[in-house]
């Protein structure tokens, strides 16, 4: 296993141990920091205990994700703009020696501003996180919407998201991050940027990565797995999930498989994401 990524909120530290004795009796996890081994964690549900029980698991990589709030409420408003749980699960990251840090941070909520938004910006940048991924919330990444569910979130102007981007790109750039495309920032010496200087950044449904030539097989519920050039989802119904795996089938509910003009289209999306151009006659040849 060259890369594995725990994702959907932060476990208990008992299940955690159970979770990694099932899957090391079964895989080969590699040793020596070889693999990129990474786990998002909630805000408010993880403190330095579960930070080293991450780490003595192996995980070397950790994703903090900025809680969404309400903001009608100005004591919200100021626990979003309060940067101390943040900084104290960074310096948790540093102490116990995790590889890299990444932040998420979305943007264009109702409640906010360009003025509000930038201020919190500058208080992640100064933490100093290896990565910031940055989004819309017109469009949040698959991870957020369980939490969201179907609850209607008002957003901003498109003037006052405008600003917002620009307000990222800014003040990002300005401290030194490299952008890779698709919201995410990175430092010049990151896994990530390296990868895409040397045209061998990929990406896959949980963005991008150094190892996107490797087969991608997902557990839980609506994982998703790529093996060649077939493509699988689990069902996210919890009822059917546990039916299939009781009578010994994959609760897989649907797939698809690439045929030669999709691959094509596929390669050249991927190419742009990767590495914002294209090499035409490279696509040509292959």
């Amino acid at each position: 296993v060259e890369q594995f990524h725990l994702a959907g909120g932060t476990p208990s530290i008992a299940h955690l141990k159970q979770l990694m004795n099932h899957l090391r009796r079964r895989f080969h996890f590699l040793e020596h920091e070889c693999g990129d081994y990474s786990a998002e964690v909630d805000l408010r549900h993880t403190d330095w205990a579960i930070m080293g029980a991450l780490r003595e698991q192996g995980f070397n990589h950790v994703s903090i994700g900025v809680p969404d709030i309400d903001g009608e409420c100005e004591m919200s408003v100021a626990c979003y703009q309060n940067p101390a749980p943040i900084n104290s699960l960074i310096d948790a990251a540093r102490t116990f020696g995790f590889r890299s840090v990444n932040v998420d941070l979305g943007f264009g909520h109702a409640w906010q501003t360009p003025d509000s938004f930038a201020a919190k910006l500058a208080t992640l940048i100064e933490l100093e996180p290896d990565r910031l991924m940055v989004f819309d919330y017109a469009r949040p990444p698959r991870r957020y919407r369980p939490l969201i569910g179907d609850k209607e979130r008002a957003l901003c102007s498109q003037e006052d998201k405008g600003a917002m981007r620009q307000v990222c790109f800014e003040q990002l750039i300005a401290a030194g991050y490299h952008y890779i495309g698709m919201g995410q920032f990175v430092r010049p010496d990151d896994d990530l940027a390296i990868a895409q200087e040397r045209g061998r950044l990929r990406r896959t449904c949980d963005g991008f990565t150094r190892h996107g030539f490797c087969d991608h097989i997902g557990f839980g519920l609506g994982a998703i797995s790529q093996i060649d050039e077939l493509y699988t989802q689990n069902t996210d119904e919890i009822e059917r999930y546990q039916r299939q795996l009781g009578n010994d089938q994959l609760p897989t509910s649907r797939g698809w498989r690439f045929e030669s003009g999709e691959q094509i289209r596929h390669t050249v999306t991927e190419r742009l994401a990767c590495d914002l151009e294209l090499d035409i006659r490279s696509i040509e040849r292959r």
